[in-house]
């Protein structure tokens, strides 16, 4: 997808699903975001920035790698985020910062590389977060 996204305040009863391989060139914004479902970014690549301050999830964030479908972000801003259930980013890269300051979850937080699939981070900022 070309060109920036913004979802800002977005409220929606079910899940979000941007994955399998899904490519964003530009800029996402799912600032103030409520996702009643979960969140499936399996797969998907992000070459801008991905900012989803205080997002909230009823279900889970799923930000990881899964077979062929690799996970790639760039900037990612998550902090004060609130998950209901697990967030995992399972060999999920991240080239820029992964910024979870004060994140909430309510389940596991799975980081870790599987398989093929190698994780990576330069910078991780989880202040606050429990």
């Amino acid at each position: 997808m070309k060109g920036d996204i913004n979802a800002d305040d977005l409220h929606s009863e079910s899940d979000l699903i941007l994955a399998d391989g899904v490519v964003f060139k530009s800029d996402a914004s799912l600032i103030g975001a409520k996702i009643d479902g979960g969140v499936n970014m399996i797969g998907a690549s992000f070459e801008g920035k991905l900012n989803a301050d205080s997002l909230q999830v009823g279900e889970m964030l799923l930000m990881r790698s899964e077979g062929q479908n690799k996970a790639s972000f760039k900037d990612v801003v998550l902090r004060g985020a609130k998950i209901t259930g697990q967030v995992s980013l399972v060999g999920a890269r991240f080239d820029g910062t992964l910024n979870a300051d004060a994140m909430q979850v309510g389940g596991s937080l799975y980081m870790r590389s599987e398989g093929r699939n190698r994780s990576a981070s330069k910078d991780l900022v989880l202040r606050g977060a429990r």
